[in-house]
């Protein structure tokens, strides 16, 4: 006996449906997986000026030297009037409140308080400015902790087109020895921005404090420009040059 299997019309319609798709999966894996590519890592670096320096102090309310004390608070008071005197915002100035506001003792038996601040200046006259007149209060550590530049986003777009284009240079040179190019990419991957090179020296060396423990370090200083570096990885397509 002649035997057939009837299906409802839906379920027709649902299996060409998924005979379809397996089809066309098929076909773009097969054709993805054929297409020549060739990965590169592409490079960009740039030296800037920076017009952001950061330094940290630390102030305290004893003066060894005089054997006297000042109170952080008037002291506080002395800092907003130095910085009103070469034009610096008081907004510039913060509290660094990461750890280094402690208490020290003498002779185990007396206690004194110090207090850390941040301040943002826009260039090394300006830091020495502050720096010489802080050292009339009770300064215990001054030092460098920072350099930016304001237009840091500018520059890491520069750097990500210069980064492309060094990649696709790069391709285009080993390609060409087998009459192939660069094609349409793929895929870029942001690996890293990094800094190279401390630019602050004091005295010729990497030391980045001028005062320590109250006691006046190094006078030697010079500020560099700073080098960014961008780095990204990328895939292309393999086209024949015609």
């Amino acid at each position: 006996m002649l035997k057939l299997n009837v299906y409802p019309k839906n379920d027709i319609i649902i299996k060409l449906i998924l005979g379809i798709v397996f089809l066309i999966s098929g076909y773009s894996y097969s054709q993805n997986d054929t297409i020549p590519y060739i990965e590169l890592v592409g490079f960009a670096e740039k030296d800037f000026e920076p017009d952001i320096i950061i330094i940290s102090f630390e102030l305290g309310d004893y003066n060894y030297e005089t054997k006297t004390e000042t109170s952080l608070d008037e002291q506080e008071i002395q800092v907003i009037k130095i910085l009103s005197n070469y034009n610096i915002d008081k907004s510039k100035l913060t509290f660094d409140n990461f750890g280094k506001s402690r208490k020290y003792y003498k002779n185990h038996t007396e206690t004194h308080n110090t207090k850390w601040y941040l301040l943002e200046v826009p260039n090394i006259s300006s830091m020495m400015n502050v720096f010489d007149q802080l050292s009339g209060l009770n300064l215990r550590t001054f030092q460098v902790d920072n350099l930016k530049s304001s237009k840091i986003s500018q520059l890491k777009n520069e750097l990500y087109k210069n980064a492309i284009q060094n990649a696709v240079s790069k391709g285009n040179t080993i390609l060409g020895e087998v009459n192939k190019r660069v094609g349409d990419v793929i895929f870029i991957t942001d690996v890293n921005t990094s800094y190279d090179f401390d630019p602050v020296k004091f005295d010729n060396s990497s030391k980045r404090e001028i005062v320590v423990n109250g006691f006046t370090g190094a006078k030697d200083i010079t500020i560099g420009n700073v080098r960014i570096k961008y780095k990204i990885v990328t895939k292309f397509k393999v086209l024949n040059i015609k």
